[in-house]
Protein backbone atom coordinates (compact mmCIF):
# COMPACT_ATOMS: atom_id res chain seq x y z
CA UNK A 1 0.00 0.00 0.00
CA UNK A 2 1.17 3.53 -0.70
CA UNK A 3 1.61 5.90 2.22
CA UNK A 4 -1.21 8.31 2.91
CA UNK A 5 -0.15 11.95 2.77
CA UNK A 6 -2.76 14.21 4.42
CA UNK A 7 -1.20 17.45 3.15
CA UNK A 8 -1.87 16.46 -0.45
CA UNK A 9 -5.61 16.02 -0.04
CA UNK A 10 -6.30 18.71 2.57
CA UNK A 11 -8.05 21.04 0.08
CA UNK A 12 -10.23 18.17 -1.12
CA UNK A 13 -11.08 17.31 2.46
CA UNK A 14 -12.57 20.76 2.94
CA UNK A 15 -14.70 20.38 -0.19
CA UNK A 16 -16.02 16.94 0.65
CA UNK A 17 -16.27 17.22 4.44
CA UNK A 18 -20.05 17.15 4.47
CA UNK A 19 -20.38 14.05 2.34
CA UNK A 20 -17.31 11.89 2.88
CA UNK A 21 -16.19 9.90 5.90
CA UNK A 22 -12.81 10.66 7.44
CA UNK A 23 -10.02 8.11 7.42
CA UNK A 24 -9.88 8.49 11.18
CA UNK A 25 -12.37 7.00 13.58
CA UNK A 26 -15.27 9.13 14.80
CA UNK A 27 -14.40 10.61 18.19
CA UNK A 28 -17.36 12.95 18.57
CA UNK A 29 -18.90 12.79 22.04
CA UNK A 30 -16.56 10.02 23.22
CA UNK A 31 -16.30 9.84 26.98
CA UNK A 32 -12.71 9.06 28.04
CA UNK A 33 -12.57 5.68 29.76
CA UNK A 34 -10.54 2.45 29.60
CA UNK A 35 -13.42 0.65 27.88
CA UNK A 36 -13.82 3.30 25.18
CA UNK A 37 -10.07 3.46 24.55
CA UNK A 38 -9.73 -0.31 24.31
CA UNK A 39 -12.67 -0.41 21.90
CA UNK A 40 -10.95 2.13 19.62
CA UNK A 41 -7.70 0.16 19.71
CA UNK A 42 -9.60 -3.08 19.02
CA UNK A 43 -11.43 -1.53 16.05
CA UNK A 44 -8.13 -0.77 14.34
CA UNK A 45 -6.52 -4.08 15.36
CA UNK A 46 -9.38 -6.12 13.91
CA UNK A 47 -8.82 -4.56 10.48
CA UNK A 48 -5.36 -6.10 10.20
CA UNK A 49 -4.53 -9.78 9.69
CA UNK A 50 -1.25 -9.63 7.80
CA UNK A 51 1.54 -7.11 7.31
CA UNK A 52 4.48 -7.16 4.92
CA UNK A 53 7.24 -4.57 5.24
CA UNK A 54 10.76 -3.63 4.28
CA UNK A 55 12.62 -2.01 7.13
CA UNK A 56 15.82 -0.61 8.57
CA UNK A 57 16.91 -1.20 12.17
CA UNK A 58 19.24 1.35 13.74
CA UNK A 59 20.71 -0.10 16.94
CA UNK A 60 22.58 1.86 19.59
CA UNK A 61 24.09 0.51 22.81
CA UNK A 62 27.49 0.24 24.45
CA UNK A 63 28.49 -2.81 22.41
CA UNK A 64 26.96 -2.15 19.02
CA UNK A 65 26.12 0.95 17.02
CA UNK A 66 24.99 0.31 13.48
CA UNK A 67 22.20 -0.42 11.03
CA UNK A 68 20.58 -3.59 9.70
CA UNK A 69 18.04 -4.01 6.92
CA UNK A 70 15.38 -6.57 6.29
CA UNK A 71 12.04 -7.92 5.19
CA UNK A 72 9.28 -8.50 7.71
CA UNK A 73 6.11 -10.60 7.55
CA UNK A 74 3.58 -10.50 10.39
CA UNK A 75 0.58 -12.78 10.76
CA UNK A 76 -1.31 -11.30 13.68
CA UNK A 77 -1.46 -12.11 16.47
CA UNK A 78 1.38 -14.63 16.81
CA UNK A 79 3.38 -15.28 13.61
CA UNK A 80 6.52 -13.51 12.44
CA UNK A 81 9.15 -13.90 9.74
CA UNK A 82 12.17 -11.58 9.68
CA UNK A 83 15.09 -11.74 7.25
CA UNK A 84 17.97 -9.44 8.22
CA UNK A 85 20.83 -8.19 6.09
CA UNK A 86 23.92 -6.10 6.74
CA UNK A 87 24.83 -3.18 4.48
CA UNK A 88 25.56 -4.20 0.87
CA UNK A 89 22.90 -6.94 1.09
CA UNK A 90 24.88 -9.50 3.05
CA UNK A 91 22.37 -11.85 4.69
CA UNK A 92 22.83 -12.20 8.44
CA UNK A 93 20.04 -14.59 9.26
CA UNK A 94 16.35 -15.37 9.42
CA UNK A 95 13.94 -15.61 12.35
CA UNK A 96 10.54 -17.31 12.20
CA UNK A 97 7.96 -17.43 14.99
CA UNK A 98 4.96 -19.71 14.50
CA UNK A 99 2.75 -22.07 16.50
CA UNK A 100 4.47 -21.15 19.76
CA UNK A 101 7.95 -21.96 18.47
CA UNK A 102 10.85 -19.98 17.05
CA UNK A 103 13.47 -20.88 14.50
CA UNK A 104 16.66 -18.90 13.87
CA UNK A 105 18.94 -19.63 10.91
CA UNK A 106 22.22 -17.73 10.65
CA UNK A 107 24.49 -17.11 7.66
CA UNK A 108 27.18 -19.14 9.45
CA UNK A 109 24.96 -22.22 9.24
CA UNK A 110 24.03 -22.12 12.92
CA UNK A 111 20.46 -23.25 13.54
CA UNK A 112 18.37 -22.78 16.67
CA UNK A 113 14.87 -24.02 17.41
CA UNK A 114 12.75 -23.93 20.55
CA UNK A 115 9.69 -22.68 22.40
CA UNK A 116 9.05 -18.95 22.09
CA UNK A 117 9.16 -18.47 25.87
CA UNK A 118 12.79 -19.69 25.81
CA UNK A 119 13.89 -17.23 23.11
CA UNK A 120 16.71 -14.97 24.31
CA UNK A 121 17.11 -11.98 22.01
CA UNK A 122 20.03 -10.54 23.99
CA UNK A 123 22.08 -13.74 23.90
CA UNK A 124 21.34 -14.32 20.23
CA UNK A 125 21.80 -10.81 18.81
CA UNK A 126 23.31 -8.60 21.52
CA UNK A 127 20.15 -6.47 21.49
CA UNK A 128 18.70 -6.76 25.02
CA UNK A 129 15.11 -5.78 24.28
CA UNK A 130 12.42 -7.75 26.12
CA UNK A 131 11.47 -10.68 23.89
CA UNK A 132 8.51 -12.14 25.77
CA UNK A 133 6.39 -11.03 22.83
CA UNK A 134 8.61 -10.55 19.78
CA UNK A 135 5.84 -9.33 17.52
CA UNK A 136 5.23 -6.30 19.71
CA UNK A 137 8.69 -5.01 18.89
CA UNK A 138 7.75 -4.68 15.22
CA UNK A 139 4.00 -4.07 15.10
CA UNK A 140 3.17 -0.60 13.68
CA UNK A 141 -0.18 -0.66 15.52
CA UNK A 142 -1.16 -1.29 19.14
CA UNK A 143 -2.60 -4.46 20.63
CA UNK A 144 -5.85 -4.21 22.60
CA UNK A 145 -6.40 -5.64 26.05
CA UNK A 146 -8.28 -8.95 25.96
CA UNK A 147 -12.00 -8.24 26.11
CA UNK A 148 -13.40 -8.96 29.56
CA UNK A 149 -10.16 -8.10 31.37
CA UNK A 150 -10.24 -4.32 30.92
CA UNK A 151 -11.85 -3.45 34.24
CA UNK A 152 -9.90 -5.96 36.33
CA UNK A 153 -6.53 -5.07 34.79
CA UNK A 154 -6.91 -1.26 34.95
CA UNK A 155 -4.63 0.39 37.49
CA UNK A 156 -5.16 4.04 36.56
CA UNK A 157 -6.74 6.21 33.87
CA UNK A 158 -6.34 9.97 33.47
CA UNK A 159 -6.14 12.84 31.00
CA UNK A 160 -2.73 14.46 30.73
CA UNK A 161 -2.29 18.21 30.96
CA UNK A 162 -2.21 20.37 28.92
CA UNK A 163 -2.76 18.22 25.80
CA UNK A 164 -5.61 16.01 27.14
CA UNK A 165 -4.04 12.76 25.93
CA UNK A 166 -5.54 9.62 27.43
CA UNK A 167 -3.16 7.80 29.78
CA UNK A 168 -4.08 4.26 30.73
CA UNK A 169 -2.09 1.98 33.01
CA UNK A 170 -2.90 -1.72 33.21
CA UNK A 171 -1.46 -4.79 34.93
CA UNK A 172 0.11 -7.19 32.45
CA UNK A 173 1.70 -10.20 34.07
CA UNK A 174 4.82 -9.16 35.95
CA UNK A 175 4.78 -5.73 34.29
CA UNK A 176 2.68 -2.58 34.40
CA UNK A 177 1.74 -1.41 30.91
CA UNK A 178 1.10 2.30 30.25
CA UNK A 179 -0.60 3.47 27.04
CA UNK A 180 -0.68 7.10 25.89
CA UNK A 181 -3.39 7.83 23.32
CA UNK A 182 -4.12 10.89 21.20
CA UNK A 183 -7.92 11.05 20.66
CA UNK A 184 -7.68 13.82 18.06
CA UNK A 185 -5.29 11.80 15.88
CA UNK A 186 -7.01 8.50 16.66
CA UNK A 187 -3.97 6.42 17.58
CA UNK A 188 -1.60 5.46 20.38
CA UNK A 189 1.52 7.62 20.51
CA UNK A 190 3.56 5.60 22.98
CA UNK A 191 3.63 2.58 25.28
CA UNK A 192 5.76 1.88 28.35
CA UNK A 193 6.26 -1.30 30.33
CA UNK A 194 7.47 -1.09 33.94
CA UNK A 195 8.52 -3.68 36.49
CA UNK A 196 5.45 -3.70 38.74
CA UNK A 197 7.67 -4.25 41.76
CA UNK A 198 8.82 -0.69 41.13
CA UNK A 199 8.98 1.82 38.30
CA UNK A 200 12.02 0.43 36.48
CA UNK A 201 11.48 0.82 32.73
CA UNK A 202 11.52 -2.50 30.86
CA UNK A 203 10.53 -1.19 27.42
CA UNK A 204 9.52 2.09 25.81
CA UNK A 205 7.81 2.07 22.40
CA UNK A 206 6.97 5.28 20.55
CA UNK A 207 4.87 5.45 17.37
CA UNK A 208 6.12 8.07 14.90
CA UNK A 209 5.41 9.15 11.31
CA UNK A 210 1.87 7.78 11.49
CA UNK A 211 -0.13 7.67 8.26
CA UNK A 212 -3.62 6.30 7.57
CA UNK A 213 -3.99 3.38 5.16
CA UNK A 214 -7.31 1.55 4.69
CA UNK A 215 -8.65 3.10 7.92
CA UNK A 216 -5.58 1.94 9.87
CA UNK A 217 -3.06 4.35 11.46
CA UNK A 218 0.32 2.83 10.61
CA UNK A 219 3.46 4.09 12.31
CA UNK A 220 6.24 4.22 9.73
CA UNK A 221 8.80 4.65 12.50
CA UNK A 222 9.08 3.02 15.92
CA UNK A 223 11.45 4.14 18.67
CA UNK A 224 12.27 1.32 21.10
CA UNK A 225 14.25 1.73 24.31
CA UNK A 226 15.08 -0.73 27.07
CA UNK A 227 16.28 0.15 30.54
CA UNK A 228 18.29 -1.85 33.04
CA UNK A 229 22.04 -2.28 33.26
CA UNK A 230 22.46 -2.41 29.48
CA UNK A 231 20.28 0.39 27.99
CA UNK A 232 19.58 0.01 24.28
CA UNK A 233 17.85 2.12 21.65
CA UNK A 234 16.47 0.70 18.41
CA UNK A 235 14.85 2.83 15.72
CA UNK A 236 12.69 0.82 13.33
CA UNK A 237 12.05 2.59 10.03
CA UNK A 238 9.54 1.01 7.68
CA UNK A 239 10.39 1.79 4.07
CA UNK A 240 7.22 0.08 2.85
CA UNK A 241 4.15 -1.29 4.66
CA UNK A 242 1.47 -3.42 3.01
CA UNK A 243 -1.74 -4.42 4.77
CA UNK A 244 -3.34 -7.84 4.36
CA UNK A 245 -1.34 -8.98 1.31
CA UNK A 246 -2.02 -12.36 -0.27
CA UNK A 247 1.03 -14.64 -0.08
CA UNK A 248 1.52 -17.52 -2.52
CA UNK A 249 3.70 -19.37 0.00
CA UNK A 250 3.60 -19.47 3.79
CA UNK A 251 6.38 -17.18 5.14
CA UNK A 252 5.96 -18.72 8.61
CA UNK A 253 6.75 -22.33 7.69
CA UNK A 254 9.19 -23.72 10.24
CA UNK A 255 11.90 -25.74 8.54
CA UNK A 256 12.04 -28.07 11.53
CA UNK A 257 8.41 -29.05 10.79
CA UNK A 258 8.74 -29.25 7.00
CA UNK A 259 9.79 -32.89 6.87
Amino acid sequence: MKRFHPHIILPLTVLFLAGCASQKLDFDDLEPSPEVLNNQISTVWNRVERIEASLALHVQNSKFNGSLFGTLHLGLPDRLSLILKAPFGIKIGELIVSDGYYEAVFATGQFEYGAVEDFDLAAMTGIPLPSGDLLRLFEPITRPIIEGFVQDSTLAFALTAPDSLWQWRVAEGSLDHQILYNPEEGHVVEERWFDNAGDDLALFKQYLETSWTDDVPLAYELQLESGGAFPTKVRVQFKTLELNPIWKTDPFQLKANSN
